[in-house]
């Protein structure tokens, strides 16, 4: 039986919102999300999850894949950079090689990864890494590079259009420092940080502004609990998330934000604490978000034609996809069809032991899978 939580949901303008934290027009329309992470729930794969397919990225000696720093999804391919050296990889939509990059013409790589991030930007593939940016057309041929170009993981950007957006990170700002803003859109500031009150956070986002498509993005400020929907016009909405006081870190005592040790202590000690909210996606009418605790489940899937939501990590693999996981704890994506996620062939192993268990056969092809030199890709649909 698959079971939601009805959460409340509200259209509301405000003056600001958690202006000690983050600064922004009252113009902006805010939807505010009420969830209540105790009342999470799941279910089984086979009421939640349809079109389960597990496939394995093809592999030989030369291209072998452990963990992955940045990946991309799309209609058609498969985008990955390794985190040993930096090398993109880019496959088919089914998981065969198209091309590895392990070298950019002419340019002399600083360190020992070529890039960091991969986007989509344009529908083209742009991947960034130490003194280069580096565009490709989606079979890996060079279209663009720019050397010299001032990679900086403090700052993220994203092109919307002919439109600019650069995200400001909190951390590098303070009382002593001038460009205090949050979000700007080409030379317009659009969210200011209030400087004196900038503090730490745990929550590490691969982007903290993300786009699923060329025509939307969101700008992601994780310990405030806001969400800004953007477009090419720039701010169309602030999805605001609400949680009962139980799980809401007191934003009165900064000293604890702005003290790494101390918020990690603090959240041992409370681990149904919030210390953040963010990687969403829009997929179909679902807004998935990863909530960052120490004891809550991450990924959370808001149903918005009637406010339901689903605790993806709570779902339980069972008969239907042979018992195997089907999400992680770190990443997912969408091409807007399906999601994405990755595991790897001891997943596999562990899997066969419980169908075993549970007198179960594993089907052969995911059987076959445990043999795989590299990450197995799981492509799914939520119900």
């Amino acid at each position: 039986m698959k079971i939601h939580l009805t959460i409340f949901i509200s259209i509301l303008l405000f003056q600001k919102v958690y202006s000690q934290r983050i600064e922004f027009s009252n113009s902006i329309p805010t939807q505010t999300i009420r969830i209540i992470p105790n009342q999470l729930y799941g279910g089984t794969v086979s009421d939640n999850v349809s079109s389960i397919e597990y496939f394995e990225l093809e592999g030989n000696n030369d291209n072998i894949l452990g963990q992955i720093i940045s990946r991309v999804f799309n209609k058609n391919r498969i985008i990955l950079i390794h985190n040993i050296d930096g090398n993109l990889f880019i496959f088919n939509k089914n998981g065969k090689i198209i091309k590895r990059i392990s070298k950019v013409e002419g340019f002399k790589q600083p360190k020992k990864n070529l890039f960091y991030r991969a986007q989509i930007e344009n529908d083209n593939i742009v991947a960034y890494g130490p003194s280069i940016r580096a565009v490709y057309d989606n079979d890996g041929n060079l279209l663009e590079k720019q050397l010299n170009y001032n990679f900086n993981y403090e700052n993220s950007t994203m092109l919307i259009g002919s439109t600019f957006f650069e995200y400001g990170n909190p951390q590098t700002y303070g009382e002593n420092y001038k460009n205090n803003f949050a979000l700007k859109m080409n030379d317009k500031v659009l969210i200011n940080y209030n400087a004196q009150d900038t503090v730490h956070s745990l929550f590490y986002q691969n982007l903290p502004i993300v786009s699923n498509s060329n025509n939307s993005a969101y700008a992601i400020y994780p310990s405030t609990y806001n969400i800004f929907e953007l477009n090419s016009g720039g701010i169309v909405k602030n999805i605001n998330f609400l949680f009962p006081l139980q799980n809401t870190i007191d934003t009165s005592e900064f000293y604890i934000f702005k003290n790494p040790i101390l918020l990690s202590n603090y959240l041992n000690k409370k681990p149904e604490k919030i210390y953040g909210i963010g990687d969403p996606i829009i997929y179909k009418n679902y807004l998935i978000v990863k909530l960052g605790s120490f004891k809550i489940p991450s990924w959370i899937a808001i149903n918005l034609d009637n406010n339901k939501v689903i605790a993806l990590n709570k779902i339980m693999p069972d008969k239907s996809n042979d018992f195997l996981p089907f999400i992680d704890l770190t990443d997912l994506n969408t091409d807007g069809d399906y999601l994405y996620s990755i595991i790897y062939p001891n997943d596999i192993s562990k899997a066969i032991t419980y169908c075993k268990e549970e007198g179960h056969k594993m089907r052969k092809e995911y059987q076959n899978l445990e043999k795989s030199k590299n990450p197995i890709v799981v492509r799914f649909k939520i119900k």
